[in-house]
């Protein structure tokens, strides 16, 4: 990914990562411990890992057609996607200025603050 630092903010629970390499936001809420609803375990078939992309959303993928299957047209131009299915565009990050050293994701979700609270 070259030398830009990614960081992606989690809401409203306050958690911040840097990533450096490209997966789903799902996989990096598993691997930092952050707890999200998912009953297919990350597959995109159950759509219960809604996420709301408020910032930077033009470095994601475009919607897959799980999610079009699962979130309506108006909820996608809104910014919901899941989180098994939305990760980085690396094509879309090569694109950056130089004069940048880092882009930042702002998501947030209800679902992981739920899923904090239920165990």
């Amino acid at each position: 990914m070259g030398n830009i630092e990614i960081i992606i903010n989690f809401e409203p629970i306050s958690r911040r990562i840097y990533i450096n390499t490209i997966d789903t936001i799902y996989q990096y809420l598993i691997n930092t411990d952050i707890k999200i609803r998912s009953e297919c375990g990350g597959k995109g078939t159950c759509g219960k890992c809604r996420i709301l992309i408020q910032e930077g959303r033009e470095f994601l993928n475009n919607p897959t057609m799980n999610e079009i299957n699962k979130i309506s047209e108006k909820l996608l131009q809104n910014g919901w996607r899941l989180a098994c299915q939305c990760k980085v565009n690396e094509k879309k990050i090569i694109q950056i200025p130089p004069k940048y050293q880092y882009i930042c994701l702002k998501i947030y979700s209800l679902m992981i603050l739920i899923s904090l609270f239920q165990d």
